[in-house]
């Protein structure tokens, strides 16, 4: 190891330059650098106030130079194999280095004598951008006794470094500063590290500002970040009205328990993301959106951070009420020419009985020898045609059921009663393929929606039969059964004897698009909508299948929490028998006769086919206890009749009753479903209508107004 002390002749190289306990220079071996070949050796001695350097012999040696030099060679060593540069230099400006450690050439690209015979060698060599800075910060060494600080230095081949310099003070036993020393490392493929992970986060920044998802950004508690599509989403005009509040300010307070728990959970180290989940945003206004959310623990801005990604579901849904539309109406196509078998043979002979009611009736009337009917026979006629009707009206109740667009409200449904009606409705494909066997356990009402619940119920009997040949239906079977679960819930199992489903297959048989039929055959939506409109109702449903012996389909729905059995409704006191006058508003001319003659025996009935006649009637004063009015009508539609009756004569539409043959545009499904009046379905039993005409009077009875009681 080598030090360069400064003298008049020139530097001076010191071997082993070891310091004692007390700060002092032991004897050593050194060359006095000159030009030509003169040398000498020089004990040095540190002096409390100057360095003295005496002349001595050069034979002179230490006795301990043996030692010396092992502990020499070890140093060189350690400092050669080292990344760090080790440097001392005078502890006033410019800072010009009175030793360098060799390496600093593998590392820096200079020798150790360049650093030392230039006092301004370092200092001339920090990048200009941070010279004025590093010579500024040094004096602090004076004040605490070390620094530490980073800086670009040239190096040899003409590039810039970033180097760590750490930086102590070195006194004499008067305190007043000897020297410093140091350790200076390249620290460039950090600070390039560094650089880039900078960009990264500036441009993952950039990125979830132009995000069309939500995301919001919280830790201990408080929300440190959100992007413009969370703020529009929620209705914040700027992102200050979230930043500093807690998390909790965007979660309706019924869900926060909920939330903070999911929270808490990333207090867990090892947890770095939590399940992706539905839940319920609170927007600026006080409106709720739901979202599906995605937590994950990751460094923002540096720190450890939750981020929360938000997906809006509304367009989702929106796409997948269209999607399950349109299966419906495939589950409909593949039904047509089974439906209209259905419809056409009680059609045949209810055209048949009527066309020999039509011919007979006239001769039994008028007592003419030519009736070929006894009166027995024309009452069997009837029964059988009413028999006939009631199928055909059945079926079309089915139909319209699968066919009502999704909604979202839920309610308590009968799931032995929907599944009635989808079996109805799939006869025709089963019947030429198998046996259908039942087994119906005691089970209570069901959280859901019927329409869509059947149009799940009703895919899975398609799918049996689908996987079963034709021809020999006594060979197969398809079973269905209904149970209540351990759980609570309730359980509807669709097995069948098909051809099964193969293992590569079973896992994707609800993903979207995925179909084991043929080209043109199926849309691959089915059961990937049954599987989302089930898991909407809260439930779930599951497949077990083996190739060659069938599959088991069974769906579990939740029951509501403090849902008791139903029972037949109380009938109320039966009231005073007396005519009523009731407004018909039909523009089918058959059906308003017909109600009129159905009614006309007990009440007083007006028809009309035009719903502007009808308000001119009341706005003219006439009074009627009921106003039966068809919902889709060409010239006025019940919605606007609904309106201008509010206007002229708000008394009575508590006492306006739709009926309807089951046809909805969206804006008329809106208001029946915001409206509270009674609504009929076609076709109705006669029993029916006196059964609401009875509940509207018995209401109004009560009412404290007498322009709300019937007449």
């Amino acid at each position: 190891m080598r030090r360069y002390l400064p003298t008049e002749a020139g530097p001076l190289v010191i071997e082993d330059p070891w310091l004692r306990e007390d700060g002092r220079l032991p004897q050593a071996e050194g060359v006095l650098v000159r030009p030509a070949s003169a040398a000498m050796i020089r004990n040095v001695e540190r002096g409390s106030d100057a360095m003295v350097v005496n002349e001595v012999c050069f034979q002179k040696i230490h006795e301990e130079k043996g030692e010396g030099d092992l502990v020499r060679r070890r140093l060189e060593y350690l400092l050669s194999a080292t990344s760090a540069v080790i440097y001392a230099c005078a502890a006033v400006p410019p800072y010009g280095a009175t030793f360098v450690s060799d390496n600093v050439t593998a590392v820096l690209g200079y020798t150790a004598r360049a650093f030392c015979e230039e006092a301004i060698f370092w200092a001339d060599r920090i990048h200009p951008d941070d010279r004025q800075r590093v010579l500024a910060e040094v004096p602090r060494i004076f004040e605490v006794g070390r620094h530490s600080h980073e800086y670009r230095f040239l190096h040899g081949d003409g590039t810039y470094r970033w180097l760590q310099d750490d930086l102590v003070l070195e006194r004499d036993e008067l305190g007043s500063p000897r020297e410093i020393v140091g350790c200076m490392v390249d620290v460039t493929a950090r600070r390039e590290v560094e650089s880039a992970l900078r960009r990264s986060e500036a441009n993952f920044r950039a990125l979830i500002e132009e995000l069309p998802i939500s995301v919001l950004v919280h830790r201990d508690d408080m929300i440190v970040y959100s992007n413009p599509a969370l703020l529009s989403l929620l209705g914040y005009a700027r992102a200050e009205e979230l930043v500093g509040h807690s998390p909790l300010k965007v979660v309706p307070r019924p869900d926060q328990d909920v939330v903070r728990s999911r929270i808490d959970r990333f207090d867990d180290p090892d947890l770095r993301k939590n399940p992706i989940f539905e839940e319920t945003l609170l927007r600026k206004n006080g409106s709720t959106v739901t979202v599906e959310i995605e937590a994950i623990k990751l460094d923002f801005d540096g720190v450890s951070s939750i981020v929360v990604i938000a997906r809006d579901l509304s367009e989702r849904r929106q796409i997948l009420a269209r999607l399950a539309a349109a299966d419906r109406l495939a589950s409909v196509g593949t039904l047509a020419a089974g439906v209209a078998h259905e419809i056409n043979n009680p059609l045949a002979f209810v055209q048949m009985n009527l066309a020999m009611l039509a011919r007979e009736v006239p001769a039994l009337l008028s007592n003419s020898t030519d009736a070929r009917l006894a009166l027995s026979d024309v009452e069997l006629l009837l029964e059988d045609t009413r028999e006939g009707v009631a199928r055909m009206g059945a079926l079309v109740r089915d139909l319209r059921a699968l066919s009502h667009p999704d909604q979202q409200r839920l309610m308590h449904v009968d799931v032995h009663e929907v599944f009635a009606s989808c079996l109805r409705m799939a006869q025709p494909e089963i019947r030429q393929r198998a046996h259908v066997s039942i087994t119906r356990g005691e089970i209570p009402l069901v959280q859901g929606n019927a329409s869509r619940l059947g149009q799940v119920f009703l895919n899975l009997l398609i799918n049996a039969a689908h996987a079963i040949p034709e021809g020999d239906p006594g060979a197969h079977e398809i079973r269905v059964a209904t149970y209540p679960a351990a759980s609570g819930d309730v359980v509807v199992e669709v097995a069948d004897s098909g051809c099964g489903i193969a293992p590569d297959v079973l896992g994707h048989i609800f993903d979207p698009f995925f179909t084991t039929k043929p080209v043109g055959v199926g849309t691959g939506l089915g059961l990937a909508i049954c599987h989302s409109i089930i898991r909407g109702m809260g439930g779930q449903i599951t497949v077990e299948s083996e190739l060659g012996r069938g599959a088991t389909f069974r769906v579990i729905l939740p029951v509501s929490a403090g849902l008791v059995p139903t029972v037949d409704a109380v009938s109320a006191a039966p009231l005073i028998e007396r005519r009523r006058r009731i407004l018909v508003i039909d523009d089918e001319r058959a059906f308003s006769d017909a109600l009129r003659m159905s009614l006309a025996e007990r009440h007083d009935v007006v028809t009309t086919q035009r719903a502007t006649v009808a308000i001119d009637r009341i706005r003219a004063g006439e009074s009627f206890d009921m106003v039966l009015c068809d919902l889709m009508m060409p010239e006025m539609s019940g919605v606007d009749l609904y309106e201008q009756i509010a206007r002229v004569a708000p008394s009575i539409l508590g006492r306006l009753v739709f009926m309807t043959g089951g046809a909805f545009t969206p804006s008329s499904r809106e208001f029946l479903e915001r409206v509270p009046n009674r609504r009929l379905e076609k076709p109705f039993e006669i029993s029916a209508l006196f059964t609401v005409l009875d509940e509207i009077c018995a209401g109004n009875a009560s009412s404290d107004d007498p322009d709300q009681r019937c007449r």
